[in-house]
């Protein structure tokens, strides 16, 4: 269009000179405007070629003092060349191998398909197994097999609502049972991509706060699905109680920050006092 155009201006031109100046002028016009429409191609082609890629920082580490049981635990996340997570190893020092690990398969879509967890001396036999269904870009459930005890299958089934966040999370078991903890969530509320308040099936209304400084270097792993925060959360957490006397507090977490990430946590729950340092790489 662009050389058509140039034409058309031209050849209007060429009415007010001579027969003689248009035969001459008109070639070499036609050779500017072409020797001008390749450079601009070249130069298109060479901007594209030289763009670097966005480089990221992804968590690859994390390591787990609990104060109360003198314990502590490592886990390695192992992306591959496309960012994506495909694999967590379980260490616990002062062994520096690990004993056991998470292997995430995805579907062509880059949706997470199943997540196998297998002790590192039978990595052929996973011991628990997580499959997960999507239905237009959203976890809709999630069946688990595991021992918690006992042989146990469960289910997680989430619905959500008009903002795309999950308004319930609902378990059920088809064998084998739960622990006592809370499992089903109702009434499910969020605000700034974090959840606010939520119905704990057997316990009541509960409420939650988050810190907004940083964002949730779990969100998106879709791997620890005992969590709602680190499954949905954009941010981090920082207590979850119940709303009702007396007003039970089931977790407090304490966070401080470098280069705009998370670099430790403080938690305190029913499993004690622990901290969590971080780790991430450039990708």
């Amino acid at each position: 269009m662009a050389i058509n155009l140039s034409i058309y201006i031209f050849e209007s031109k060429l009415k007010l000179t001579h027969m003689k100046s248009r035969t001459f002028l008109f070639p070499v016009f036609i050779i500017a405007v072409l020797t001008l429409a390749i450079f601009s191609c070249k130069k298109d082609k060479n901007e594209t070629t030289n763009t670097v890629p966005a480089k990221v920082y992804l968590l690859t580490e994390d390591s787990i003092v609990n104060q109360t049981y003198s314990s502590k635990n490592v886990r390695q996340f192992i992306y591959n060349s496309s960012k994506k997570l495909v694999k967590i190893e379980y260490t616990t020092p002062p062994q520096t191998a690990y004993s056991q690990f998470d292997t995430l398969i995805y579907n062509t879509d880059g949706t997470l398909h199943i997540v196998n967890t297998c002790l590192a001396a039978f990595p052929a036999y996973p011991y628990a197994t997580k499959t997960y269904t999507w239905t237009s870009g959203k976890i809709t459930s999630i069946v688990e097999t595991g021992n918690n005890g006992s042989a146990y299958t469960r289910t997680r089934a989430y619905i959500y609502s008009t903002s795309g966040y999950p308004s319930s999370m609902t378990v059920t078991y088809t064998t084998g049972s739960g622990t006592g903890e809370p499992e089903t969530f109702t009434n499910l509320v969020y605000a700034n991509g974090n959840l606010t308040n939520a119905r704990l099936e057997g316990f009541g209304p509960a409420v939650a706060t988050t810190d907004l400084t940083a964002a949730n270097p779990y969100l998106g792993m879709n791997v620890y699905t005992d969590n709602l925060d680190l499954m949905f959360n954009k941010n981090n957490l920082t207590l979850a109680r119940l709303d009702t006397v007396p007003n039970t507090v089931f977790v407090t977490k304490t966070y401080t920050y470098s280069n705009g990430r998370v670099a430790t946590i403080h938690t305190v729950d029913q499993y004690g006092t622990s901290d969590n340092w971080l780790t991430y790489s450039e990708f």
